[in-house]
């Protein structure tokens, strides 16, 4: 039996190298695993294990674990976003924008799109919540506009 073996694994949620850089470390930290190799490009990793480490399915876990998928999504991976309410007391108060917002595959994906809507001029605060896929947004309607952070997201 070889000393060590390659095990190649599919990867799927990765939107760029952040998130590569996430899946190789969390499998380099598994016990047993010599190499990793994640490819962006092809969805998948190749890692290189000792004889006795790690089985295909405990990376797969490790993988999963790590916030991406093992199975490809079908659904459209695009980051779309609509508007799901709007709330305001009175014209010269601030507003609140609750948007839903889909593909993002990571957590780095939503807090890009936290930080970029909260640099926004008119915007006080920008709240991603990844795992309902919600951006929940206070802002002035005096200089910003709900299409406005629709574009932001959107871009």
């Amino acid at each position: 039996m070889p000393e060590e073996y390659e095990i190649i694994l599919p990867i799927y949620g990765m939107s760029c190298q952040k998130c590569v850089a996430k899946v190789t470390s969390a499998l380099q930290e598994t016990e047993g695993v010599v190499s990793v190799d994640v490819s962006l490009q092809n969805s998948s990793g190749t890692v290189v294990v000792s004889q006795h480490g790690p089985t295909r399915d405990k990376l797969l876990q490790v993988i999963v674990k790590a916030g991406f998928q093992v199975v490809e999504n079908n659904d459209n991976n695009e980051e779309e976003a609509s508007t799901e309410s709007v709330k305001s007391l009175s014209e010269d108060e601030d507003q609140e924008a609750v948007f839903s917002i889909q593909g993002m595959t990571c957590a780095n994906c939503a807090q890009t799109i936290e930080k970029g809507v909260a640099k926004m001029p008119g915007v006080k605060s920008a709240t991603v919540n990844f795992a309902a896929e919600k951006l929940s947004v206070v802002y002035d309607p005096g200089s910003l506009q709900k299409e406005d952070l629709l574009s932001q997201v959107d871009g």
